[in-house]
């Protein structure tokens, strides 16, 4: 009754090579290219790293009962090393600066040459998905994006809670601590956390509603089983997107990392799991839009 998980912010194939030659040594692996590669996404507009990324897990099946952890934030910060080699050098000292400008930290790691490279980015999630121009409205939208599709991918989700309680940056606590990780461990008060959840107009309610909304439509769809199959799809540059196949369902996760609305032929016709809306033969996405596109009972899986 016990699972092994492997906890490793390393780079990419070092983290996977704790699975074991054979498969044999952790029944999970921390996801941890997950949470930089989705920012790039969001941040660059374009979902090319993280789908070349995405693309080459599917050339290492798992073993039976085992599969990854997938989450975007924690009460650490935004582990940078994981990306090394996934995106370009550049992208990675963009995403540095861009987090400085929202107020952001970052940490290094002292190398054995006596040089210092990025080891992760201090900042809420919610914060580092942000842009200057943009509205809140837009970084509400992102930010649930960015959910639909960690609960849509293959493997076992985590949400941080204060990603769930759409929690922001607690530059106070860091800086009267003098720990950067501090940013994302604000404390709270239950009681005006209440007030806020029960207000819909609030940040902290948007988000929860939404996300227990996903929560609770996962939990009662097998192709999100945490071994369902996971299929990359080829739709456009702007759109991460794959289909996750269960015993009895098919779904198709789609996700606008864009700010740019745009129509689209639809993998199939069917229903958006999360609205309940019907999708036919061309789907047009919003800036920033996703779904859980559900293929129509009885159509052939």
């Amino acid at each position: 009754g016990t699972l092994l998980i492997s906890e490793t912010n390393v780079p990419h194939h070092e983290n996977i090579a704790y699975f074991g030659i054979d498969q044999d040594q952790a029944h999970m692996v921390y996801q941890f290219p997950l949470p930089p590669l989705v920012l790039h996404a969001y941040f660059r507009e374009t979902a090319a790293a993280l789908k070349a990324w995405a693309v080459s897990l599917e050339k290492t099946p798992l073993k039976e009962g085992n599969t990854y952890f997938n989450f975007l934030a924690s009460h650490d910060g935004i582990g940078m090393r994981p990306s090394e080699t996934l995106i370009s050098e550049t992208d990675r000292s963009d995403l540095v600066n861009h987090v400085k400008s929202l107020g952001g930290a970052v940490s290094y790691k002292n190398n054995s040459d006596g040089t210092k490279s990025v080891y992760e980015l201090n900042i809420n999630y919610f914060d580092a998905l942000k842009k200057h121009h943009e509205s809140l409205s837009m970084t509400i939208k992102k930010f649930c994006g960015a959910h639909a599709l960690l609960l849509g991918m293959r493997g076992l989700p985590g949400i941080y809670v204060h990603s769930l309680l759409g929690s922001t940056s607690d530059f106070e606590g860091a800086k009267t601590s003098n720990i950067p990780r501090r940013i994302n461990r604000e404390k709270l008060d239950f009681k005006t956390l209440k007030e806020t959840l029960n207000n819909p107009s609030t940040q902290r309610a948007k988000i929860f509603k939404t996300l227990l909304t996903m929560l609770n439509v996962r939990k009662t769809i097998d192709a999100f089983n945490p071994s369902a199959s996971q299929t990359i799809l080829t739709i456009d540059p702007k759109v991460f997107a794959f289909l996750r196949k269960g015993k009895t369902r098919v779904v198709a996760v789609i996700i606008n990392v864009s700010s740019k609305a745009f129509t689209i032929n639809s993998p199939f016709e069917g229903i958006d799991l999360i609205t309940n809306q019907t999708v036919q033969s061309t789907l047009h996405l919003e800036p920033y839009g996703y779904m859980w596109l559900q293929k129509q009972e009885g159509d052939h899986l």
